[in-house]
């Protein structure tokens, strides 16, 4: 436990720091939010590993816990290090002239979407969806492809936004975030509430911090009402803390178990990686091949909420990987950050919102499979966008 509380107070200490010289600057940074994450999914679990063993009846070994305890914060402390390098002081370059062009077409596009949620909504209401706005029993259904439009609403509304300085061009947004959460479900709507955050507060210059704790124990609350698995006689806390203790409580069940680690191969790496990339073959190769999640959930059939995450998964290939996949993470957070101190604003705005939902994604589910769907959003969901703008671009400088 010593670790730990080491550990998370590096990272508040480093993130405290960062807040007070860069201000709302920090939320641009790729370190601020992968250090969040981990101490979201990782270090407050930590410490409460030994009520969760005891409460749910893991009979995780002790040596077990202290291993995870180690990988947990040499890993937050590394991450903590280079933010500390990495800090958001050269981040955000502002150019007023970069700020006032937005294709029609996208204009277009956000017009058609904004149509089409409005529809959805009216026909969710007039089939009573409201009514599951308090369920979760992970059986939520997309008939509106809401997940889709939302990456799609990613780049536009940011584009929109910062061409018209109009908070209304987030109505599509609101739309989606009202519709997920009626349908049971908070994933899609926190991917389309990430631009509206990010984009106010650069816009504004300012942190709102109090609202987003706020958000943030709102979130929990309505997972703790929703979930189907919590237990009567766990203390409140615990129950609140769900989804980071599902997420990191396989660390310590399978950190030292034979038949898990390194159980994967390359070949199961690859596949991994093309899951996300080659979407029409995503059953051909989720039925030929074994991922870490798919496995630990067979093996532990509690049948809920139980997978992997970044840690977890990396050993499933062994310890080796585990130690490659993290040196490999912290260079991609580099590479992002130079990315983010070079890009124009608006773009550079559409990519940390990308980033926020993967680096979200990676840490709690694993990296490879989140990596490469990653390069398929960006290159089928932005990167029409970006084409767009540069049309009409080049017909400005032809006129």
């Amino acid at each position: 436990m010593f670790l730990i509380v080491i550990a998370f107070s590096l990272w508040f200490l480093v993130t405290f720091k960062d807040l007070l010289l860069c201000g709302y600057k920090m939320l641009l940074n790729p370190f601020f939010w992968a250090s969040l994450f981990v101490t979201l999914y990782f270090l407050v679990p930590s410490f409460f590993v030994a009520e969760i063993n005891n409460y749910f009846y893991w009979a995780i070994d002790p040596d077990d816990i202290l291993l995870s305890h180690m990988l947990v914060s040499i890993f937050s402390g590394l991450l903590s290090v280079f933010y500390f390098i990495y800090s958001s002081k050269n981040i955000l370059r502002m150019n007023s002239n970069e700020l006032n062009n937005s294709a029609l077409l996208v204009k277009l596009l956000w017009f058609l979407i904004s149509s089409y949620l409005i529809f959805a909504l009216w026909m969710s209401i007039s089939k009573g969806a409201f009514g599951k706005a308090f369920l979760y029993n992970n059986e939520q259904t997309d008939p509106f492809k809401l997940k889709n439009i939302a990456y799609l609403l990613i780049p536009i509304s940011t584009y929109c936004f910062w061409h018209t300085k109009r908070y209304l061009v987030f109505l599509p947004n609101l739309i989606i975030i009202v519709l997920d959460l009626v349908s049971g479900s908070r994933t899609v709507a926190m991917i389309v509430l990430i631009p509206i955050i990010i984009s106010t507060c650069v816009h504004k210059r300012k942190l709102y911090i109090l609202p987003g704790i706020l958000f943030l124990a709102g979130m929990l609350l309505l997972g703790v009402l929703r979930s189907e698995n919590v237990v009567g006689g766990v203390p409140w806390h615990i129950n609140a803390i769900g989804e980071f203790r599902e997420t990191y409580i396989t660390l310590p069940l399978y950190i030292t178990n034979s038949d898990y680690v390194g159980n994967g191969g390359l070949f199961d790496i690859s596949a991994n990686l093309n899951f996300g990339l080659l979407q029409p073959l995503r059953t051909e190769i989720f039925n030929n091949y074994t991922f870490a999640g798919s496995w630990m959930a067979n093996d532990i059939a509690r049948g809920y909420g139980l997978g992997s995450n970044l840690l977890t998964e990396a050993i499933y290939y062994g310890y080796g990987n585990m130690f490659l996949i993290i040196v490999f993470f912290i260079l991609f957070l580099v590479l992002n950050h130079k990315l983010m101190s070079i890009l124009p604003i608006r773009h550079s705005l559409v990519l940390i919102c990308f980033l926020v939902v993967f680096l979200r994604l990676m840490i709690r589910e694993g990296f490879y499979l989140n990596f490469g769907l990653l390069l398929f959003i960006l290159c089928f969901y932005w990167l029409p966008i970006i084409y767009l703008l540069k049309v009409k671009a080049l017909f400005k400088r032809m006129h």
